[in-house]
């Protein structure tokens, strides 16, 4: 796939949008879809529903195109559902990724973080009280703004070839 298109995984069960750089190749060799789809799987390992798709990179870096984009992916119906994912959270997490991306430039885009997934970068919702009132889980998500930067992509695919993955 040309440099000029980015896929996009959709998770329809996590209500995501995950861009993902070009690749051309078997489905199977692809580390870092492979890798993406497995973060999305429910407590019992059964697989979220999702779909990938390539859109040009040109458009998805202008904010009134991408805005377009994600109000026509949060039109698409996951099956059986009668609506989308919804505009807000998708503006929610491209304010994620600005932050990470400035957070990033700060640092003289390391490759080598010393604030990667430390405490002050997790991302934790003020509604602990409301949670607790609601008879709802007080557990607190594993997120951090650092999920959102390029160094995550880094840090993962040492990882992977720590583990022999690449061999």
């Amino acid at each position: 796939m040309p440099a000029d298109k980015l896929r996009l995984l959709i998770c329809h069960d996590c209500e995501s949008i995950e861009e993902l750089p070009p690749y051309e190749g078997p489905t199977g060799n692809d580390d870092t879809l492979n890798y993406r789809v497995g973060q999305h799987r429910f407590p019992n390992g059964e697989e979220h529903i999702g779909v990938l798709a390539t859109v040009p990179a040109a458009n998805w870096e202008k904010p009134d195109q991408r805005h377009e984009i994600i109000r026509r992916i949060t039109e698409a119906k996951k099956p059986g559902d009668s609506e989308g994912l919804g505009s807000p959270y998708y503006n929610v997490k491209a304010t994620f990724q600005e932050d990470a991306m400035t957070c990033w430039k700060k640092h003289n885009r390391t490759q080598n973080c010393d604030e990667w997934r430390g405490d002050h970068k997790r991302l934790y919702p003020d509604t602990l009280s409301d949670r607790k009132e609601a008879g709802i889980t007080t557990r607190r998500p594993n997120t951090w703004l650092c999920d959102f930067c390029p160094v995550t992509s880094i840090y993962s695919q040492r990882r992977n070839e720590a583990r022999g993955d690449y061999d």
